[in-house]
């Protein structure tokens, strides 16, 4: 099923704070606004490049690799 916006997977909108990392810039603080099986929406105050990886520490799934992808 495509939603609106054009998104085939269903997303939760929710607000988790976390912890995350990126090799060369650090630990920083994310809030998580919203998140499916095929990705999220998340805030930081890292000033992340397109194709860069954030290491996330998400409930109940631990440790995750996400890819910034705009």
């Amino acid at each position: 099923r495509t939603e609106k916006g054009g998104r085939s997977t269903a997303r939760r909108a929710l607000r988790l704070e976390t912890s995350g990392f990126v090799v060369g810039a650090g630990e920083a603080n994310v809030t998580i606004h919203n998140i499916s099986s095929a990705g999220l929406l998340l805030e930081s105050g890292l000033d992340l490049a397109v194709g860069e990886q954030l290491a996330l520490d998400l409930p109940e799934a631990g440790a995750v690799v996400a890819t910034v992808v705009w």
